[in-house]
């Protein structure tokens, strides 16, 4: 059986650009399903292959059509590294917190914490702010074939990424459905939690996201009159990850629950002090949102320029002027 390198070397001759070769495959991916096998990992073997037929620009365009592309993912993936650069500079905030409180454990409920600090449950802390801990719909309240293509995003466990809703691929419901499942529907500031296997991940709403759908699947933290971004990296603590990861139920595959997550610990530091910290996150949360919707709308260009570039109907210096208008 061939491997994707060995296919890559054996149709990569003199006349074709590599990476030229992966934006086609990226543009005909409809196309090199039906030759693949496998339910799986599907796998393209050589007779198929050689059945894959594709007409070819000069090498010349092929590179400079490479480029116009490569561009715009070289501009994503920079911003990906600069995401995961401000989740460090979140994370030395925190521990900034806790350094000048003298928090040895966030989870013990015997450590010892300064005075005008708390420790309570995330349960009560939801409770006094006016907030709750609930489950999204069941699947009996909604169905695969209740999804559309065009409607309202539908939050579900493989979007939630690290305190980010990863909006690729999402599920879609109409506005009907919408209205008909209110009570799960998504504020501005809810945190989002799968209700199995991953359980350490969690996703802040932030106000784009505001009216979505919690999913089937999905559990829905609303910490009320709380600071929301606080919170949501407060679960993101490794300590606290790590004390839901041990609670969760399940003998082959982690599971949530409302009453685990209600019993998470919580240490609240003084009011001024959660204001203060707040706004450090604000400001390095913002700047990571901000370069989010930036890559999504890069993502945009690239998959509408691809198709055009390589048919020939966009001619490649024009698509040049475009993307040096974004990168």
């Amino acid at each position: 059986m061939a491997t994707s390198q060995d296919f890559v070397n054996w149709v990569c001759g003199p006349g074709i650009s590599p990476t030229y070769l992966r934006y086609l495959f990226l543009a005909e991916q409809e196309t090199v399903r039906r030759f693949a096998h496998g339910s799986t990992h599907q796998t393209v073997y050589f007779p198929e292959a050689k059945a894959f037929h594709v007409c070819l620009p000069e090498r010349s365009e092929q590179q400079a059509i490479a480029e116009v592309l490569g561009a715009l993912d070289d501009k994503i993936a920079l911003n990906e590294r600069i995401i995961d650069t401000t989740g460090g500079f979140a994370r030395a905030v925190m521990e900034e917190l806790w350094d000048k409180g003298a928090i040895t454990s966030l989870v013990r409920r015997d450590a010892a914490a300064p005075d005008g600090w708390r420790r309570m449950t995330l349960g009560s802390l939801c409770a006094t702010g006016g907030g709750n801990i609930q489950t999204g719909p069941f699947g009996s309240q909604l169905h695969a074939s209740d999804y559309v293509s065009s409607g309202i995003p539908s939050v579900m466990p493989q979007n939630i990424g690290e305190n980010r809703i990863a909006e690729d691929g999402i599920a879609r419901i109409t506005a009907a459905d919408a209205e008909r499942l209110s009570k799960y529907l998504l504020a501005e500031g809810d945190i989002v939690y799968s209700r199995r296997g991953d359980v350490k991940r969690r996703a802040l709403v932030r106000k784009y996201e505001a009216g979505w759908l919690c999913g089937t699947g999905c559990l829905r933290i609303r910490v009320g009159a709380m600071e929301s971004l606080f919170m949501s990296y407060y679960l993101g603590e490794p300590e606290i990850q790590e004390w839901i990861a041990q609670h969760a139920v399940g003998a082959t595959m982690p599971n949530l629950n409302t009453a685990i997550l209600g019993e998470v610990p919580v240490v609240l530091p003084p009011g001024e002090d959660v204001r203060r910290v707040n706004e450090r996150l604000s400001g390095i949360d913002g700047m990571a949102t901000h370069l989010q919707h930036e890559n999504r709308t890069l993502a945009d260009l690239r998959d509408t320029l691809l198709p055009q570039l390589l048919s020939g109907k966009l001619r490649v210096k024009d698509a040049v002027r475009t993307v040096e208008e974004v990168v």
